[in-house]
């Protein structure tokens, strides 16, 4: 009996030693040793939770909660009965329908951009075409040319080609026809050779194969035939042509030796732009129909 009774009160001591571990102003040591003791206690078996372990399990909760709630709430917003909404209602009319306002009133200001935009290309194009004919109206001009004058007023680009496009379809201009005119105009003129011809036409932006095409064109035409002159490129007008315009520079020098005579026509027909097959058919002629 005395046995029992000890081991009764034993238990008593350890049950109320621990019940007051707990309490704050006792030292932790004394609340771990209490707890090592239920731990192994054969009538109370205690487990041991981690704080961190604890605050994890806590803030999962939360946020299962939190989502969980959002979630009900954005079921609820679905199937939320119209009347009820009535009023969340009638602001997504009223924001719809300033977005259609708003979505008019920008399409109204951007047709209006686009028209003034066209009334300006209009203009433009008019201003452009009223230019092009004045200097037309002076004297031709090729494509090049008329498109330097045009983008030297200070007119856009793309109005600029599409005047020259247009002045082409309508045929205001042409540029075989101007390398023919100014080929004659030069050769007749200036006596102008086939070289100096083809060198302005090409600084005036003609065509390689214009220019060529619009040479021939003036200097092989008139009588046909397997003559010299039509050999060196020229057909006998042209060659006659040509003698009589030297024959006026050989005379100017009958006061100086013949030497020098044949050296100053030499350097005659190389600036006009003559060959030198041209030149010696030339200077042959010239000493045999002026002998000294």
């Amino acid at each position: 009996m005395g046995i029992l009774a000890r081991n009764f009160s034993t238990k008593i001591w350890v049950s109320l030693h621990c019940h007051f571990s707990y309490i704050p102003w006792i030292k932790q040591n004394r609340a771990v040793l209490c707890l090592k003791e239920r731990e192994y206690s054969s009538s109370m078996p205690v487990k041991y939770t981690p704080k961190k372990l604890k605050k994890v399990e806590l803030s999962n909760r939360t946020t299962l909660k939190n989502a969980n709630s959002l979630r009900n709430g954005l079921h609820e917003k679905k199937h939320q009965n119209p009347m009820r909404g009535g009023k969340n209602i009638d602001l997504l009319f009223n924001d719809a329908r300033q977005d259609d306002e708003l979505m008019e009133e920008h399409e109204k200001v951007v047709g209006e951009i686009r028209i003034n935009q066209q009334k300006d290309i209009h203009k433009a194009m008019e201003d452009a075409e009223r230019s092009a004919v004045e200097l037309l109206a002076t004297r031709a001009f090729t494509a090049t040319e008329l498109r330097k004058k045009l983008q030297g007023k200070r007119f856009p680009p793309e109005i600029v080609d599409a005047v020259i496009d247009d002045f082409h379809s309508r045929g205001l201009i042409n540029d075989s026809l101007y390398a023919e005119s100014f080929s004659r105009s030069r050769w007749s003129s200036s006596s102008w050779g086939p070289r100096r011809i083809k060198q302005a036409l090409s600084k005036k932006g003609v065509n390689e194969a214009v220019a060529e095409k619009a040479v021939k064109m003036v200097f092989e035409e008139g009588e046909s035939g397997e003559d010299q002159e039509l050999k060196l490129g020229m057909s006998k007008l042209s060659m006659n042509h040509l003698f009589v315009q030297a024959s006026k520079q050989w005379l100017r020098g009958q006061d100086v030796s013949k030497e020098t005579r044949k050296g100053r026509m030499i350097r005659w027909l190389q600036y006009r732009g003559f060959n030198w097959g041209v030149i010696s058919f030339v200077l042959k002629k010239l000493e045999s129909s002026h002998p000294p």
